[in-house]
């Protein structure tokens, strides 16, 4: 969670626990972990934590008194991290903004970019519908298993 709000996890890569890739700041990941599990495993209090806390808080301008022998910025939290927006994140902005809402074919008028249906699903895109028992990409088009037995 702190990886999705932050930009950077406190171990990084998130998924890399191991004793050869220790976290940033051990104390902080026990804090979490430790108010995850009195929030009875309920993501939004944890939300909530991080959100108030300064950290989160920091000003994207690296710090101007920074001295080189400080600790390494990127590691260790010492501004925000600049997130770049997506293209419906910015068409969804200007629209808002504006007042003028978009209109795409095909959908109701007051959709907006980042809720559309068809950008979830990638097999629609390509105009075929997912089988829920597909397990190959050969199965999915209808086409037997090359492993299949007749």
């Amino acid at each position: 969670m702190w990886a999705h709000l932050l930009g950077r996890g406190i171990v990084e890569p998130i998924d890399d626990f191991r004793d050869s890739n220790p976290p940033s700041n051990p104390e902080l990941l026990d804090a979490l972990a430790t108010a995850f599990v009195h929030s009875g495993y309920c993501i939004k209090p944890l939300i909530r934590v991080i959100m108030n806390s300064r950290t989160y808080q920091l000003s994207a301008e690296p710090p101007t008194n920074a001295s080189p022998f400080g600790a390494d910025p990127e590691r260790y939290f010492t501004s925000a991290e600049v997130k770049i927006l997506t293209a419906e994140q910015i068409l969804d902005a200007i629209s808002s903004a504006t007042g003028i809402p978009e209109r795409f074919p095909g959908y109701p008028p007051g959709t907006r970019p980042s809720r559309s249906p068809k950008e979830r699903s990638p097999i629609s895109s390509f105009g075929r519908s997912p089988s829920p028992f597909a397990t190959t990409p050969a199965t999915a088009r209808g086409r037997p298993s090359r492993h299949s037995i007749k």
